[in-house]
């Protein structure tokens, strides 16, 4: 508390010394206060710079971070892209298996019409007319033919035993007195021998009937001499393979010959690899098994597409051969050049009547040298 000292030796009351007194005090606690303000702020400017270091650091990871997102964007970009490129790829795969799917397809359809032709020929039911894969041709099987044979011979057959048993049973009815016993005894035996007759004919029938079913459908050997059945010669049998040969070999086989003759199919001399003279595909794209341009079909012979980028090739061979000389020859004149002109260079001198080649100083006429012309063949040289 501040001394009083003061107001006692002044006489100063001793309320106004007691308001002075109450004022010192006021200072001190403000002065007290403000001491612990100044403290504070001191505090709250500490915690403020510790404040920005840490947005500081937070910035700067949020701009590592957008850096490592850019990247990240770029990266995916690539894949996107290297993805799409793969897309694109795969499209183009699939497409290529599509048409060499569609291909087989074709071929697949030829032989299942083939082998459904034949079939039908051989096959089909009786009494039911057939139509075959070109959607033209029309008629009945082997098979419609031999019912045929079969249902008539045994409708023969049983039409000659009802005779014979009709014969009998009117022989017995007529027989009545002794003399008629004779007659119907050999009515007996002429109906018995009928009955006779018509087993046989039942018999041959029958045997025509199996005859029949081999000629339609056997495939296992000969029906009769050397002949085979119409199913051998259609798809194939004993016998027939590498003998004759089937139609459906002579269409579409290409794993060998089709007859003894070394013969091949039509489909092998197509496309096929595997005979020596060439198939059509070969000698139109190239030799070999893949067909490759560079590779002799037979006899040391190339494919068409061989010989015409030769030809091409030739071409454009000549035309440079030809540019070139087109560039040294200056063509015809009375009198030889005296400008435009360099060394190797060639004129026809009209006036003389000679080729001049241009030796780099004057113009040089080619004269023949024991029936060749040395100029000439110099001359050809340097413009070539």
């Amino acid at each position: 508390m501040a001394s009083t000292s003061f107001f006692k030796s002044s006489g100063t009351s001793a309320t106004l010394s007691a308001s002075f007194a109450s004022s010192v005090e006021s200072v001190a606690a403000s002065a007290l206060a403000a001491a612990s303000s100044a403290s504070a702020a001191s505090t709250s400017e500490t915690n403020a710079a510790s404040s920005a270091a840490s947005a500081l650091s937070y910035k700067n990871d949020s701009f590592t971070n957008k850096q490592n997102a850019a990247a990240s964007q770029q990266s995916a970009t690539a894949s996107e892209n290297a993805a799409a490129a793969s897309a694109a790829t795969a499209t183009t795969q699939a497409q290529s298996a599509t048409s060499s799917a569609s291909t087989a397809s074709s071929a697949v359809t030829t032989t299942n019409n083939v082998v459904a032709d034949a079939t039908k020929l051989a096959l089909n039911a009786a009494n039911s007319q057939f139509t075959l894969s070109d959607g033209s041709t029309t008629g009945f099987s082997a098979l419609h033919y031999q019912t045929l044979t079969a249902a008539n011979a045994t409708s023969t057959a049983a039409d000659a035993v009802s005779t014979a048993a009709d014969a009998v049973s009117t022989a017995a009815d007529v027989v009545t007195t002794t003399a008629d016993k004779a007659s119907a005894l050999a009515s007996k035996n002429s109906a018995t021998t009928s009955a006779s007759t018509a087993t046989t004919q039942a018999s041959n029938s029958s045997a025509s009937a199996t005859l029949s079913s081999q000629w339609a459908s056997k495939v296992d050997g000969i029906v009769a001499s050397t002949n085979y059945s119409s199913k051998a010669f259609a798809v194939g049998g004993t016998g027939v393979d590498g003998q004759t040969g089937s139609s459906k070999d002579w269409a579409v086989k290409t794993n060998g010959v089709v007859d003894s003759s070394s013969e091949y199919s039509a489909k092998e001399y197509a496309l096929g690899t595997n005979q020596s003279v060439g198939s059509a595909k070969q000698w139109a794209l190239g030799g070999g098994a893949s067909y490759t341009t560079a590779t002799a079909v037979a006899g040391g012979l190339y494919s068409a597409k061989y010989y015409a980028e030769a030809a091409q090739s030739a071409a454009s061979s000549a035309s440079g051969s030809l540019t070139s000389f087109q560039a040294v020859y200056l063509g015809s004149g009375s009198s030889d050049p005296t400008s435009g002109h360099t060394s190797g260079d060639i004129f026809f001198n009209t006036t003389v009547n000679k080729l001049k080649y241009y030796d780099g100083s004057s113009w040089i006429a080619i004269e023949a040298i024991d029936g060749a012309t040395a100029g000439f063949a110099i001359a050809v040289a340097i413009a070539l």
